[in-house]
């Protein structure tokens, strides 16, 4: 570019064409827009004047000169007329550059300022959004501790908004469904239901507050008590805005059940016989029940807040309440009993207790409980002067029991004895006497000889005899059997049992038992004279087929059972009645109280009745092939009766 602007710029300065100028302009613009400077164009101009031949000075010098140096003027002005039409533009555009930079900084910091508004206005908008999500979190938490849900009715739209909470009341999930009238409505008790309609379109029609208790059922049948209130409010000034029906609604129902408990419990507490007494750390009064204030005579308002000594006394707080009630207030429970004089009634005996009433893990009252057990006192200090009494006579009476007890003992074992005594007068002296009495009539068949009518007499004579003879040593057995003394009781009972089975017809069985020998000779006359009246019992009444003896092991003793097939009784009617019957029993009782034993009968119908007796085996008797060298039963042993229904 710079060789052809030099070129054109010789060129035209040795021809001076216009087409020159032109050309020369057009790349001065050229050189302008490339990268040849003002001062790379200078030295062009200078380095192409230097290049020019000097001027003629034939003809006309001077006009030649001029003529060229004007011709170089032109050149430059029209060379350089780019440079200068650029330079103005860019002082203008630069100039306008300035305007709009000084008008964009203006509008930089405007908009700065702006963005700053814009940034607090946000950051406030921020803030108070936070602020607002906090207190509709705060609220709906407030919402959950209270129970409490609150709704809002649209009446224009008739559209109805449940918080969570109130969800939740119902029994629902929040925002679950659509909430309306309707769906409220027909979760209120049916019996609450007209009542709560009627509330409500109430409040809506005469722009009044409504309030009422209502019960509504859930979903799976709890029955909740709801506490709801309502009011009517207008959207713009005087009443001429959109009409809004809010309120809330609270849950009551643990609330409710609370205020019944606690009446029940200050029913309780007021019923009560014993002074209730709330005392604080200053020995005050802060609650009484009714029995208190009927004590002392006063209502509840002039006892509360004064001290315990004003009511019971100085000396009676100083010596013995106020140390009990220290230690009360130190954590501890505290029982004594202490007479008192209380006003009216006098000279009272009470029982007290008192009970830390802790509150934040401290003690700051004391539960007092006082009981008057006055009469209960004097009962005990009259049982107690009359112990010794009752201690003697319970003594007389044990000694009256064994003096009877040894009586009886006597009384059975003179008894025996005077049953041997027959059983061998009969024996020996009757029994004798029939015999020699026999022995006489024998004589005097031979003396009849041939005379049969004499000797029909006689033979029948000798078989009344026989049977008087059998008849005396039967007697003699049953009063008192020979074997029982000698080959002691277990033979005895086997004789007597073959002898029973015999005479009556009845199949008796009796178990084989040689250690029967092993105890005593009073033991043995028990044993065999229960034996005899029993089976002499189911002769004569149960009207049985079979009866059995028996001896069932049993430890530290021994033990027989009677047992029959016959028909069954009362045990406790036939102890209780009159009669042989019941003298049968009691004498067996009586035998087997003596011995220390235990009597008992069991009477079912279809199983006959079963006899049993428990006798303890004492110290070095032998017993089922057991040496016992220690008494296992007590000394005495109740006697038993067991009776079934018939």
């Amino acid at each position: 570019m710079e060789f052809k602007y030099r070129k054109a710029l010789r060129d035209y300065l040795a021809s001076a064409g216009e087409a020159h100028l032109q050309r020369a302009y057009e790349l001065g613009c050229r050189a302008l827009n490339g990268d040849l400077g003002i001062l790379d164009m200078s030295r062009l101009h200078q380095e192409a004047l230097a290049s020019l031949p000097p001027v003629s000075t034939d003809g006309d010098p001077a006009g030649a000169a001029l003529a060229r140096d004007k011709a170089v003027e032109t050149f430059f002005l029209e060379a350089l007329s780019p440079f200068e039409a650029a330079h103005r533009g860019s002082r203008d555009a630069f100039k306008r550059l300035k305007q709009l930079n000084e008008t964009s900084e203006r509008r930089n910091r405007e908009l700065a300022a702006i963005n700053a508004l814009l940034k607090q206005e946000i950051a406030g908008r921020e803030k108070t959004q936070e602020q607002l999500a906090k207190r509709e979190r705060q609220l709906a938490e407030a919402q959950r501790l209270a129970c409490l849900g609150s709704f809002e009715w649209d009446l224009d739209t008739d559209t109805l908004h449940w918080s969570d909470e109130l969800y939740r009341i119902y029994g629902l999930e929040p925002q679950s469904r659509k909430a309306s009238l309707g769906s409220y409505l027909v979760r209120v008790h049916p019996d609450d239901r007209l009542r709560a309609r009627r509330s409500i379109q109430s409040a809506v029609r005469n722009r009044e507050p409504y309030s009422l208790v209502e019960r509504i059922v859930r979903s799976d049948g709890e029955v909740r008590t709801l506490h709801s209130r309502g009011e009517v409010i207008s959207a713009g000034d005087g009443g001429e805005g959109s009409l809004r029906l809010v309120g809330f609604c609270q849950d009551i129902t643990d609330r409710r059940q609370a205020e019944e408990m606690w009446k029940r419990y200050e029913t309780i507490v007021n019923t009560a016989r014993d002074f209730l007494t709330l005392v604080d750390r200053r020995y005050r009064h802060e609650a009484v029940n009714d029995a208190y204030c009927l004590a002392h005579g006063m209502p509840r308002e002039k006892i509360i807040g004064r001290a315990i000594a004003e009511l019971w006394g100085r000396t009676p707080f100083c010596a013995i309440m106020k140390r009990h009630l220290d230690q009360c207030f130190s954590g501890r429970d505290v029982h004594y009993q202490c007479w008192f004089e209380f006003g009216d009634l006098g000279r009272r005996y009470y029982d007290i207790n008192h009970y830390p009433y802790l509150h934040n893990g401290a003690v700051t009252h004391a539960i007092v409980v006082t009981r008057d057990i006055t009469e209960q006192k004097q009962a005990q200090d009259a049982l107690q002067e009359s112990k010794e009494h009752y201690v003697q006579l319970f003594r007389e009476a044990q000694e009256m029991e064994e003096n009877l007890r040894q009586l009886s003992h006597k009384v059975v074992t003179a008894q025996e004895e005077e049953r041997k005594h027959i059983s061998r007068e009969l024996h020996d002296e009757i029994g004798q006497t029939l015999t020699a009495v026999n022995v006489s009539i024998a004589m005097l068949r031979k003396e009849a000889g041939a005379d049969g009518r004499l000797n029909a007499k006689v033979d029948a004579a000798q078989k009344l005899l026989a049977q008087s003879l059998e008849t005396v040593h039967r007697f003699a057995r049953e009063l008192r059997p020979e074997m029982l003394d000698h080959l002691g009781p277990y033979a005895a009972l086997r004789s007597y049992v073959k002898s029973f089975s015999e005479r009556t017809g009845i199949k008796a069985v009796l178990q084989p038992n040689v250690s029967l020998d092993g105890i005593d000779g009073q033991q043995a006359i028990v044993l065999f004279r229960v034996a005899q009246e029993s089976l002499t019992n189911v002769f004569k009444h149960a009207r049985a087929t079979e009866v059995e003896i028996r001896f069932p092991r049993i430890t530290g003793g021994l033990c027989m059972e009677i047992a029959d097939n016959g028909r069954s009784f009362r045990v406790d009617d036939q102890l209780a009645g009159k009669g042989r019957r019941r003298l049968g029993l009691l004498g067996m009782q009586e035998r087997v109280r003596l011995v220390n034993g235990t009597f008992s009968i069991e009477s079912t119908r279809g199983r006959g009745t079963t006899v049993r007796v428990q006798i303890p085996i004492r110290s070095g008797q032998k017993i089922n092939g057991e040496k016992r060298t220690r008494d296992p039963i007590p000394a005495r042993v109740p006697t038993t009766k067991k009776t079934k229904l018939l």
